[in-house]
């Protein structure tokens, strides 16, 4: 620990969490608070509390004989003032901004003006307009770097940069600024989540390549209302026509300007080249040619190793520039068509091989790798090396870093745009985007057998989130062209990566399309029931129980009549989980106990432990709980054996409960303190927020309240960022079980009057023990609920609405 008098207790907090390379957003989640909460305790606005400050202490590294201390300067009252983000003595904001591989030539102006108008109190939102190829990406990278190196403190949470090329659809942009901001990969993030989250931080957000996405601009505008401190940078071709918009055209290079990028890309390329006597002219009126549109500019360059300037100029003179710009569109900038004259001349120097490479690459969306090139362009391993190295020499695509063995390359969208349409001119659009969807197609579908195996899983779920866009799009072409069946199979691979990764929403819409094209018949009894399977799955986390029912009623009558034995009893245990959240125990078992009879896969120990889990769950909820701690115990021992770190967390987290209503707190804690320590690990939040939950139990039982209360508050904090409807009212009742004991009876009764109106707008139906734990902790509340102060709080919480009761109870 730092000297308190050369340093204070936040500054210290600060280093060491830099020390260890981590975000505010990772330290925040591994201790289960919010990132602005660590802010707060850096900034020394906030003190934490002796919890907190232990979490802190042992994900910091503190040595255990200096915890105590740590805790006692943690909650001792600041010396001195907050520390102001404007300090000298802090670090540069954090980014991710690209890295700048290259210089950036004859921009000097622009990012003076751009960053002038971002340090503007009156501009919150600038556009960067301007065609493709003019460098509005590079430009506002280098406006972002200008501030944060001298915009003293005025982003005080950095900078985050938001590729937008690959998204498809409007509302898929909350979730990408979600994940460019390295937040929990499972939530479910909407635009009113993502301005919760946002709220007063000071933070410059850059949206690359808006043009196919202004149907958001409205909701874009709103998020800005709703957060003061909040700037945002766009690159676009076109203006986003909102209130409060800043416009700033990019202009293409000037001459001389346009001839050193020339230059020195060329450089690059061929180290001994250099402007003289001899070129000059001819590079000045190959740019002047390529109406100093930056791209264009370098596409030239990269054919010097091939050409001389003299060559490449009477290239570009025998291609028809003035014939090319004839016949673009009336509307359409000049500089557009010089850009499409560039990337059309670079074309012609493929060789065919080459050229027919590069059209196929306009299916794919948001990179590739070299097998799926190989399958949707109909290459061998050799061809599509050789194609893939041809083109990155013409600066047609780009290889990407990655830790994969499969190598991985993206295209420019303006080339994309290029090869489709050459691709759609040489009449193989058809075919090559059938080929693109059978391949991934087929992609889905065998993730489900990879994670059934339960190895690595968080591996597997990034690598299909790397695949998400091209599966979006393969998805999307079955269904139109009314390939039902092959979407249906495909989504039932990916129903535990849509779980898991929050895509709720997305998933089951992709499934009720499908179901909309699949009449229910004997010809679709298989890809229906898959369909039924995984729509139902996915909504259940919506809470949608009473709809995902019907849903898995549908899918057992159709596994039955395809025959298919595997599918029924996955269809069977997944229907045995609902019905038991519904409250039918006799139900569910008999729906376990004939899935673990027709369903072979239940043959294998990990088949088995996860009915035995469910079992558990039922003898649990029947009050036999010795039977569920031996059914849960099982489950553990075969997880542990398989290294499933998700299926431990969940079984530890089960036996904790059997084993406080037997009266183990010891077993209990050691328990959820293990299965804690895993959910963080795993970024699985809900799971963390039921943990939290759980340990309350604990906490009271010890007579701890001030734990329960910070438990709680986690627990809440995480559910209402996750959006996770169901949860939302369970760690409400635990902070009115701790108000009652603290005899704060206006607050017990107003927590609870929320938490049953919210239950009862969302339908959310309590399990028996659940119900039974809430008799037993609220039960005295509810006796004396019809007095007239009583009465008056709780009404007063049944009309509050969701971020009202999060201000009351925080």
């Amino acid at each position: 620990m730092s000297n308190a008098q050369t340093t204070t207790f936040g500054n210290d907090i600060k280093q060491r969490r830099e020390r260890l390379g981590l975000t505010r957003e990772q330290l925040a989640r591994k201790i289960g608070c919010a990132a602005v909460t660590i802010y707060k305790i850096e900034i020394n606005e906030r003190r934490p509390s002796a919890q907190i400050a232990e979490l802190l202490a042992k994900q910091l590294d503190i040595e255990a004989e200096g915890v105590a201390a740590f805790v006692q300067l943690a909650r001792a009252k600041p010396t001195g003032p907050p520390i102001s983000p404007t300090s000298p003595t802090q670090n540069q904001p954090k980014h991710n901004i690209p890295i700048a591989l290259v210089s950036l030539i004859g921009r000097t102006q622009d990012v003076l003006q751009a960053r002038l108008h971002l340090l503007d109190t009156n501009t919150r939102l600038l556009v960067l307009i301007g065609s493709p190829g003019v460098g509005k990406t590079q430009l506002a990278c280098a406006v972002a770097r200008a501030l944060l190196a001298s915009a003293n403190g005025a982003f005080a949470e950095g900078v985050c940069f938001v590729a937008l090329a690959a998204l498809t659809q409007a509302d898929q942009m909350p979730m990408a600024i979600a994940r460019a901001m390295q937040l929990d990969p499972t939530l479910d993030m909407s635009w009113s989540a993502l301005a919760k989250h946002l709220g007063h931080q000071h933070l410059l957000l850059i949206l690359d390549n808006f043009e196919h996405m202004l149907a958001a601009a409205p909701q874009l505008a709103r998020c800005l209302e709703q957060c003061p401190n909040l700037k945002v940078l766009v690159t676009s071709r076109a203006r986003l026509r909102i209130l409060g918009e800043r416009d700033y055209v990019v202009p293409p290079l000037a001459a001389a300007e346009a001839m050193q990028l020339f230059a020195e890309r060329a450089q690059a390329i061929k180290p001994e080249f250099a402007l003289n006597d001899l070129n000059t002219a001819t590079i000045g009126a190959i740019c002047q040619q390529l109406d100093g549109v930056p791209l264009a500019v370098e596409l030239a360059a990269a054919r010097i190793r091939l050409l001389s300037p003299a060559a490449l100029r009477a290239q570009l003179l025998a291609r028809s520039p003035l014939g090319v710009l004839a016949e673009g569109a009336v509307d359409a900038p000049a500089r557009h068509h010089t850009l499409r004259t560039a990337i059309d001349w670079s074309y012609a120097l493929l060789d065919e091989a080459e050229r027919r490479a590069f059209c196929r690459l306009a299916v794919f969306v948001g990179g590739w790798s070299l097998s799926a090139l190989m399958h949707v362009a109909e290459l061998d391993e050799s061809q599509a090396l050789s194609s893939m190295s041809a083109l990155a020499d013409h600066s047609l695509i780009v290889v990407q870093d990655s830790d994969e063995a499969d190598a991985r390359f993206t295209l420019l969208e303006s080339l994309r745009e290029y090869a489709a349409e050459q691709l759609a001119a040489a009449g193989d659009a058809e075919a090559a985007h059938q080929r693109h969807a059978a391949f991934f197609g087929a992609y889905a579908r065998q993730q489900e057998d990879f994670l059934r195996s339960g190895q690595d899983s968080e591996r597997l779920f990034n690598s299909i989130e790397r695949e998400h866009d091209n599966v979006r799009a393969a998805l999307a072409w079955m269904l139109v062209h009314q390939q039902a069946k092959d979407a249906a199979h495909a989504g039932h691979g990916l129903w535990r990566f849509w779980w898991a990764r929050a895509y709720w929403r997305e998933g089951r819409e992709w499934m009720e399309k499908a179901l909309a094209q699949l009449p229910a018949n004997t010809t679709n009894a298989l890809p229906r029931a898959k369909a039924l399977r995984t729509a139902g799955n996915v909504m259940y986390v919506q809470s949608d129980i009473n709809q995902a029912i019907i849903y898995l009623d549908e899918a057992v009558v159709l596994a039955r009549v395809a025959q298919d034995a595997w599918l029924l009893g996955l269809c069977l245990a997944n229907l045995a989980a609902m019905v038991h959240t519904n409250g039918d125990n006799t139900q569910a078992r008999a729906l376990m106990l004939e899935s673990l009879v027709v369903d072979p896969a239940h043959n294998d120990e990990r088949g088995v432990a996860y009915s035995w889990e469910l079992l558990g769950s039922i003898a649990q909820t029947e009050l036999k709980f010795e039977e569920a701690l031996d059914y849960w115990q099982k489950c553990l021992a075969v997880w542990r054996r398989t290294n499933d770190a998700h299926s431990t967390m969940i079984s530890l987290s089960n036996l904790a409960i059997p084993s406080t209503r037997l009266g183990d707190y010891v077993a209990a804690a050691a328990y959820l303190q293990e299965a804690l320590g895993l959910a963080r690990e795993l970024g699985s939040r809900r799971a963390e927020a039921n943990i939290l939950g759980n340990m309350v139990d604990i906490d009271l039982h010890n007579e701890d309240i001030d734990a329960a209360e910070a438990h709680a508050t986690q627990a809440l904090h995480i559910t209402y960022q996750a959006e996770t409807t169901r949860d939302i009212p369970n760690p409400i009742d635990n902070l009115a079980i701790c108000a009652n004991l603290r005899r704060d009876l206006a607050r017990a009764f107003t927590l609870i009057g929320f938490a049953d109106a919210f239950r009862r707008m969302h339908s959310i139906v309590l399990s028996g023990e659940e119900q039974r734990s809430r008799t037993r902790d609220l039960g005295g509340l509810y006796a004396v609920i019809a007095q007239p102060q009583h009465a008056q709080c709780y009404e007063r919480g049944q009309a509050m609405t969701l971020d009202q009761l999060i201000a009351f109870a925080m």
